[in-house]
């Protein structure tokens, strides 16, 4: 789900900013058959000149028909605007979720499979680190620890057990759980401020039982005895 909201609204803020570029600074060079603007413009002109022509005296229809340039632009950056928002909100909250779950999971591999894409680990945990300090910094947020704590004691053993039950077993130790907390350690805090931040909700290690992502249902569909997905899927659906 993060990445498809990544993509969406990375599309929507770059597809708002070409818009606006082709609009203002070149209007007589856009060639194209579909333009946003030149759609806006033709769908708002006829129902404004309909209702001046009923409802305005002859002698003031020229002057309410000139108030359309103004209060139509107006209303254009408003939308404009409005798609810059849902864009750039998609984007953060797919980057906090997404990168989260990279962290986690580098973290993990480095320090319980030492011999198997270590490397690769340690690589994509030092960019995705970087990232979400780079954000803390952007936004002024100041790293905080994480309450309840994102991965207890019990939570670990039991992802130990849920991944040995399908096919991979981790290596267990005083040393190993140390040096996963020491990594956690380097990102969470951030992380977490930047969710308190956004108001958003930073994924668990482990999803919550018989729990679907809304991308596995519909509002029209409620599976037998999921009562919980039918209800995420009503409020997070898009």
């Amino acid at each position: 789900m993060a990445i498809v909201a990544a993509i969406f609204g990375t599309t929507l803020a770059l597809w708002v900013l070409w818009e606006g570029f082709e609009t203002i600074v070149l209007p007589r060079r856009v060639t194209r058959r579909f333009q946003f603007t030149r759609l806006f413009y033709r769908r708002t002109w006829l129902p404004w000149a309909r209702m001046v022509s009923s409802f305005v005296p002859a002698r003031r229809q020229e002057t309410w028909l000139s108030v359309f340039g103004p209060l139509s632009l107006l209303l254009l950056m408003s939308v404009w605007v409005g798609g810059l928002i849902t864009g750039f909100a998609l984007l953060h909250w797919s980057i906090g979720s997404a990168l989260t779950a990279i962290l986690d999971t580098c973290a993990l591999i480095m320090a319980s499979l030492q011999k198997a894409c270590e490397r690769q680990g340690e690589l994509t945990f030092a960019m995705a680190r970087h990232a979400v300090v780079d954000l803390s910094l952007v936004f002024r947020t100041k790293p905080r620890e994480p309450k309840p704590e994102r991965l207890s004691p019990e939570k670990l053993a039991e992802l130990r057990a849920l991944l040995a039950g399908n096919g991979l077993t981790l290596p267990e130790g005083e040393a190993i759980d140390r040096k996963l907390a020491e990594l956690r350690q380097l990102y969470e805090p951030y992380v977490h401020a930047l969710a308190n931040y956004f108001r958003i909700t930073i994924p668990p290690w482990i999803a919550a039982e018989n729990w679907r992502d809304n991308w596995q249902v519909t509002m029209w569909e409620q599976p037998a005895g999921k009562n919980v997905a039918h209800e995420r899927a009503k409020r997070g659906h898009f």
